[in-house]
């Protein structure tokens, strides 16, 4: 396994890993450097059949996003990525995010290996919306009320819809300060990702789009195609600063109009907790599925 350190430096190589192997929403180049917060370190473990991309942050390892190799080499990966890991005692534990499929081998390979699966920290659910049957009008008994509140959120208000790149950094910013201080619920918001990627110009995404509303930037939706995927996008940003009624409704409902009219015919609108995946079903997707946060530990 070689260890490759400077993520910016080997941008090109992760790339190619990321296109050779990638099929996670979350394999995209940008979206791991924005994970980078102040203080950690990024990394590439690259295998010939695979890679895993990580981070260390003092005495803890965090895998990224799934692991970047075929199926039946994932857990072979793992095994090194952890070997490695936990040569160095200072490591106190391993923290992991998997597929429930993935997940349950692991915990399979778990039991006969020097190690531990921790009980699982918390669970996501992201939805996979079918945007051929993505109606843009909403027609129909079952969008009646969804459509009452998007026609009052224009009725009542003057929109305008401008690439985020065009916006004032410092504009956007305070949508993300508004959008972490009003989140409810039990709901994990990991506001620094954000920030990176305002700071990146959002270096990465396909798309990214700001509602103004009433003259003030209201919201921000962006996100890019999933590799390998045909035909299928993740929409990794979705945030608005709750200033009026209806705002996240509104602006769900155009991202989902707007992707298809791009053509896509998947959307996957990313993981949450159960306050947020409440939010989200508001749009009938087609299913969902979940990943699971979790710490692996020397036994």
């Amino acid at each position: 396994m070689e260890i490759i350190k400077d993520s910016v430096e080997n941008q090109p190589l992760i790339e190619s890993e990321i296109k050779k192997y990638g099929y996670a929403p979350e394999h995209n180049f940008f979206c791991f450097k924005d994970d980078q917060g102040e203080g950690t370190q990024n990394f590439l473990f690259k295998t010939d059949n695979g890679s895993i991309l990580a981070r260390q942050e003092d005495e803890i390892w965090y895998l990224f996003s799934e692991i970047l190799a075929p199926s039946p080499a994932r857990i072979k990966i793992l095994s090194e990525f952890l070997t490695h890991c936990f040569n160095n005692k200072k490591t106190d534990r391993v923290s992991v995010e998997f597929e429930t499929d993935f997940y349950h081998e692991v915990l399979k390979f778990l039991k006969l290996s020097p190690w531990r699966a921790c009980t699982v920290n918390y669970s996501l659910t992201w939805p996979i919306f079918d945007l051929a049957k993505w109606d843009p009008e909403l027609k129909g008994g079952e969008w009646k009320k969804l459509r009452y509140q998007i026609g009052l959120f224009y009725r009542q208000h003057k929109v305008e819809i401008v690439d985020a790149r065009n916006c004032k950094p410092d504009d956007l910013k305070k949508i993300v300060e508004a959008w972490r201080k009003k989140r409810q619920g039990g709901d994990r918001s990991y506001d620094y990702h954000y920030l990176n990627l305002i700071d990146n110009n959002f270096a990465g995404v396909n798309f990214c789009r700001v509602f103004i509303v009433d003259g003030v930037p209201s919201t921000i939706t962006a996100g890019w195609e999933i590799p390998n995927q045909p035909g299928s996008y993740y929409s990794s940003v979705g945030l608005h600063d709750y200033s009026c009624d209806y705002l996240g409704e509104a602006a769900n409902v155009d991202d989902l109009s707007f992707l298809k009219k791009q053509g896509y015919q998947w959307a996957d609108f990313g993981g949450g907790e159960d306050e947020l995946t409440g939010f989200k079903k508001k749009f009938h997707p087609c299913r969902t599925y979940d990943t699971h946060v979790f710490s692996i530990k020397r036994r």
